[in-house]
């Protein structure tokens, strides 16, 4: 697994039947990808809250006084202290993805409101979805911004879109005194490997209320906002004679690959060749 995965360190899970790897993403979130084969979890309780998701196969999930099978796809919830466990259907094997949140975390996210379920076991395909991609991201991000902004955001429409109708609502007010400092200090800064409690703690605020706050004045998120930066000092630096690593290097980012990736699907070419068409037209 990537080590860029997390800001921590990860652990290996593994006996008989299971086999996991967890990884902390940051201060009170940590997420496990895991496969089990015939296997049966004894009847437990997590100091977390639980948020995961089928990724194949199928389980049975026992919670809140009833068994409910949960098939690729399904989403499963579990409250800090409430007693649940799952098992294997038959012979059958699954692997599932599973983000353990401590409260204070999850309910910085919603401005100090506790968040909550009324099914231990959903079916949601948007949000199945979203999930997914989330833990596809993190397998191809180095980040941070990037990853602990998807954090936020994933957890924060899984619970709005996973309620049975409630709803919370995240802040709707906005700080410009503050997003602008963070702006400030995100042009001053790109080229370090700077983090989303950075951003965050320069405007003042915990990052599960910074990135609402910021989607609601930018109409986009921290981390975009910054990969624009970063694009931008690295199509400067080609202009200036700079090899496309070199370009990576000065303008922050993790390396060449990553920048390819990001200057592709932005300007519709890579840095090589942009760099190409700037020699041509000298």
């Amino acid at each position: 697994m990537p080590a860029t995965y997390n800001d921590g360190a990860s652990r290996q899970l593994r006996r008989e039947g299971f086999s996991a790897t967890a990884h902390k993403l940051c201060a009170g979130a940590e997420l496990v990808l895991g496969q089990c084969q015939n296997y049966f979890f004894p009847r437990h309780t997590h100091a977390e809250y639980t948020v995961g998701i089928v990724l194949s196969g199928s389980e049975s999930i026992y919670c809140r006084g009833g068994n409910q099978s949960a098939g690729s796809g399904s989403l499963y919830f579990a409250r800090p202290d409430e007693i649940h466990t799952g098992q294997s259907i038959g012979q059958s094997s699954w692997r599932f993805a599973s983000l353990y949140l401590s409260p204070a975390f999850y309910q910085s996210c919603f401005a100090g409101q506790r968040p909550d379920f009324n099914k231990a076991v959903q079916e949601n395909p948007g949000s199945s979805h979203m999930y997914a991609e989330f833990v596809r991201l993190l397998d191809v991000s180095s980040c941070n911004v990037e990853r602990q902004s998807a954090l936020i955001m994933t957890v924060q429409y899984l619970t709005q879109n996973n309620m049975g109708g409630a709803n919370i609502e995240t802040s709707t007010k906005t700080d410009m005194p503050a997003i602008n400092r963070s702006i400030e200090f995100m042009h001053a800064n790109f080229a370090a490997p700077i983090k989303l409690k950075d951003i965050a703690g320069i405007a003042g605020f915990h990052p599960g209320y910074f990135v609402d706050y910021f989607a609601k004045s930018k109409e986009t998120t921290p981390h975009a906002y910054l990969l624009s930066i970063r694009l931008n000092a690295a199509k400067k630096a080609l202009k200036e004679g700079q090899k496309p690593a070199e370009a990576a290097a000065s303008s922050g980012f993790y390396d060449q690959s990553h920048l390819n990736r990001h200057f592709a699907r932005v300007f519709g070419m890579t840095p090589g060749q942009f760099r190409a068409q700037m020699v041509l037209q000298r």
